[in-house]
């Protein structure tokens, strides 16, 4: 299993309008062509999320993610409706870190990957750069981390019960 804890919306969730819109930011000032290109590799990762019983994918978002808006309301609903379509799916999980959670370990984003041998890598991601761990010390710290983020976040149902929320909240908020 893959799992996750991103304080954003992660990429193999996004929406094709979100993944422009993150991607654009992240590049303002680099050609469309770029961008473009990143939003279609992007696109092209979540293949396997839709389309394969055999990968399994825990992703923890942090409540910022619901309540940040990235483009339009009607763009942020149908980006919530996303998360929600993949919560259930078959192999994803879904879970939500609320603010009620308060301090917690990740500011960055964390992967924790299982690899085909049986080992696991730790990946953490900033905006700007990344760094994998495969020492067996280094993933173990990562996992227990990620662990403690689990029994923090709110249950599958509560999780999605908040994203629910957040997309009836988008119907009343202004433009």
């Amino acid at each position: 299993m893959d799992e996750s804890y991103n304080p954003g919306i992660h990429g193999l969730l996004q929406t094709e309008a979100c993944a422009r819109h993150i991607l654009r930011s992240g590049l303002p000032y680099g050609p469309e062509e770029e961008v473009e290109q990143r939003v279609r590799a992007r696109l092209g990762r979540q293949i396997r999320l839709h389309n394969s019983s055999e990968c399994r994918y825990r992703f923890i978002l942090d409540e910022t993610a619901l309540r940040r808006r990235i483009g339009s309301r009607a763009e942020m609903a149908e980006q919530l409706r996303a998360v929600l379509a993949a919560a259930r799916l078959p192999n994803v999980v879904v879970q939500v870190l609320p603010f009620s959670a308060g301090a917690h370990s990740e500011t960055a984003s964390l992967w924790l990957l299982g690899l085909e041998d049986g080992r696991q890598i730790a990946y953490e991601e900033t905006t700007r750069a990344g760094t994998v761990f495969e020492g067996e010390r280094d993933v173990a710290e990562r996992r227990a981390l990620y662990d403690l983020l689990k029994t923090q976040a709110l249950s599958e149902a509560g999780s999605e019960r908040r994203i629910s929320a957040e997309l009836e909240g988008l119907a009343h908020d202004g433009p």
